[in-house]
């Protein structure tokens, strides 16, 4: 049980929630019940991700002189078949809960059967990162990625399915959240850089360069919080509750101070926790500015 939980790196998962909980403030909050089903969905589906890239990277030889956290398959504490068949059965766990969700929403039949395919979409997009003949994790698209499925989907689909009418304002949280989820991706290939270069693994951080891959990640912070300000301008809302989400510059600030400054593996590796917590408190406190502001 040990094994399987650092297999499921429990340190992701609130940022997957809290995708979900920003979806739910675009709706104020209604149909709590498919809330909470997609929450356990994008729980489920991280993991399935968690597990298919530990498999998968073990399977492309890419963990090789691993500096990061241990992978379990490739130390030998979980076997390859186990890890596969446990990658689709959280895969199936969230294909149900998603299902469910989208049957009980509210929303228009065409919007039902939009976002269960995008819900298809997002599983293959959970596996495909390092599993598969082209895995788009070793193309460097990872961000382009992370930037869709947390952000631009999970959040839309949301606010979508609880009820609320589109507005192309949704947008800019939407791709806030996802850009910051973007820049916990980054800080993971900036501590794997050498040997994702050595593998021949082409993450954006590879393709760029460190130099460019730190430019990078300075960039989306910003634009991030510049979307949130933009979102709160546009609604006309001056509330003190529209600064909400910068509280979040508590934790992400020092994070990405020390991954601007450092090329340690073991200082990168340590800064994931902090950048992680502090992406998931920016959508959850981006939420909350937008439910009360």
């Amino acid at each position: 049980m040990k094994n399987w939980i650092k297999a499921f790196r429990l340190r992701t998962l609130p940022l997957a929630v809290s995708c979900i909980i920003l979806g739910g403030s675009l709706a104020a909050f209604q149909q709590l019940g498919i809330l909470i089903l997609l929450a356990l969905t994008a729980t489920a589906l991280q993991i399935c991700s968690n597990l298919a890239n530990d498999y998968g990277d073990y399977v492309k030889g890419s963990d090789k002189n691993r500096k990061g956290e241990e992978r379990m398959v490739s130390s030998g504490k979980i076997s390859a078949a186990n890890m596969k068949k446990a990658m689709f059965i959280a895969a199936s766990i969230g294909l149900i809960l998603g299902s469910l969700a989208v049957v009980l929403s509210p929303a228009s039949t065409t919007i039902k059967l939009s976002i269960f395919g995008l819900g298809l979409l997002a599983i293959w997009a959970a596996i495909a990162y390092t599993v598969g003949k082209i895995p788009y994790g070793y193309r460097g698209l990872g961000d382009l990625f992370v930037l869709l499925f947390f952000g631009l989907v999970p959040v839309l689909s949301t606010a979508l399915l609880c009820g609320a009418s589109f507005d192309y304002a949704m947008l800019l949280p939407a791709a806030g959240m996802g850009l910051l989820a973007a820049s916990v991706l980054n800080v993971n290939n900036l501590r794997d850089y050498k040997q994702d270069k050595a593998n021949k693994k082409k993450t954006l951080v590879v393709r760029l360069g460190e130099d460019q891959g730190r430019t990078y990640h300075a960039v989306i912070i910003g634009v991030a919080f510049f979307f949130s300000a933009i979102y709160h301008f546009h609604a006309a809302s001056h509330h003190l509750m529209s600064y909400l989400p910068f509280l979040s510059l508590i934790l992400l600030l020092p994070s990405a101070k020390k991954v601007m400054q450092s090329r340690d593996e073991k200082v990168l590796d340590g800064q994931l926790k902090f950048h992680a917590l502090g992406a998931s408190l920016y959508g959850i406190l981006l939420a909350l500015s937008i439910y009360y502001a």
